[in-house]
């Protein structure tokens, strides 16, 4: 009893003290925040135009959560014929009289080892197999030249060549080697970063790194919007996306284009973050639900936006830079949308 009597006369002091729950203090000022959006509308237009502006921000962010299928996209391609390949007479592990008067060094287009037909460059609608002429230009048939996606391969005549004792070869393509099957304004991060055959998997690696982003966003930027404000968050995020995704656009390098692909996804998450808490917080509590969804609408005109853009560009960098321009508008207009004042009084 005296235990009750006791925690009666503390709370009573509490009280007239100035001091209350905390839980009893949050739902006050909740309640006291809701009375006052009532009072400016039930939603009111400058509720709504923010909330819209706040919502257009998902146009910066689904398109560089999905852009990795145009971006990664990898067309059939083959090792190219208008590369000098060349095998030394030990890869060829020949003797050196049998095979005439042969160099140490063979150049598939060299003077000694000719086409039985005009150079052309392989496509990957017919066979890409060549046949080979005879040494010196004599037209007996040699073998074949056989050009696949990831290697050249040499399939020799053995009769033709006494002195061979390995009558099929393979040479790996290497960087700059391939041909694609593309038209001529269409490019991927494949064709122009040869992420193709032992280079293929970094094309996962790019898509990984930018959820990487993602994860380190949620230990940085979003705490910094309930530290520093969700508005300064927004804003930062918007004009370094800009500068990110200009540096993508002319990335020279693969690696510069994944370390940027990173920062992209850090600086999409916290945007999504700071600007979803942001835009609910303009509404009160029973308006909450239809708010977020209607919200997450916008991800999938975000979406909508890039399928269009990609059919139209089919350049991996025209799509980067288009996609900035939503970007470019919300970083101008989020200067019109104040800090939220449920932040401010918290």
């Amino acid at each position: 009893m005296s235990t009750l009597k006791e925690d009666c006369e503390t709370k009573k002091g509490a009280e007239e003290n100035g001091f209350i729950n905390t839980h009893e203090s949050f739902t006050k000022e909740t309640q006291d925040m809701d009375n006052l959006f009532m009072k400016l509308g039930d939603p009111g237009r400058l509720q709504l135009v923010w909330f819209f502006l706040l919502a257009s921000s998902l146009l910066s962010v689904s398109p560089n959560s999905v852009v990795g299928v145009f971006f990664g996209y990898s067309p059939a391609h083959v090792c190219n014929a208008s590369v000098d390949w060349s095998l030394s007479r030990q890869e060829f592990n020949l003797n050196r009289t049998g095979f005439y008067d042969v160099s140490d060094q063979v150049n598939f287009n060299s003077a000694s080892f000719l086409y039985s037909q005009s150079l052309v460059r392989p496509n990957v609608s017919n066979t890409n197999v060549l046949p080979l002429a005879g040494l010196n230009g004599t037209d007996r048939e040699l073998g074949i030249v056989q050009y696949g996606a990831c290697s050249v391969n040499l399939t020799f005549n053995a009769s033709a060549y006494p002195g061979v004792q390995t009558t099929t070869l393979s040479r790996s393509c290497e960087g700059g080697e391939w041909v694609y099957d593309i038209s001529g304004r269409e490019a991927t991060t494949v064709t122009d970063f040869d992420l193709v055959c032992e280079r293929r998997f970094l094309t996962a690696l790019a898509s990984s790194l930018y959820y990487l982003g993602l994860i380190l966003a949620n230990a940085t930027l979003v705490y910094a919007s309930d530290v520093l404000g969700r508005r300064p968050v927004v804003l930062l995020t918007l004009h370094l996306i800009l500068v990110t995704g200009l540096g993508i656009a002319f990335a020279g390098s693969f690696l510069v284009f994944a370390v940027l692909r990173v920062l992209m996804g850090v600086l999409t998450q916290g945007l999504q973050s700071a600007a979803f808490v942001m835009a609910i917080e303009l509404f009160p509590v029973h308006h909450r639900g239809r708010a977020g969804s209607a919200y997450q609408l916008v991800w999938g005109l975000g979406c909508l936006y890039l399928s269009g853009v990609a059919w139209l560009a089919q350049d991996w960098r025209a799509i980067q830079l288009a996609m900035l321009l939503p970007t470019a508008l919300g970083a101008l207009s989020m200067w019109y949308v104040g800090e939220s004042l449920r932040w401010l009084l918290a």
